[in-house]
């Protein structure tokens, strides 16, 4: 079965950061944003779980994770990641 339509699962994380907006939730839907190759977005929603939860490594990790899919997909000539199907 192949997933196409993210919407929903980041319509459901943004209701779960809105009921409780200091849970460092806020990087979820940066996975859901990268997966679909929104990386920028993707970083933006990881600074704000950053400022949360400033010490949580698996967080930095995705940050540094999202930050090369980023870079790669703007250097001339490269063939930028695909995102999951």
């Amino acid at each position: 079965m192949e997933v196409t339509d993210f919407d929903p699962a980041i319509k459901y994380c943004n209701k779960a950061i809105y009921l409780d907006p200091e849970n460092a939730m806020h990087g979820q839907p940066g996975s859901i944003l990268s997966s679909i190759g929104k990386n920028e977005e993707a970083l933006k929603c990881i600074d704000k779980a950053l400022k949360i939860d400033p010490d949580n490594g698996e967080i930095w990790a995705s940050k540094e994770w999202y930050s090369h899919l980023t870079e790669t997909s703007k250097k001339p000539g490269n063939v930028s990641i695909k995102p999951w199907n």
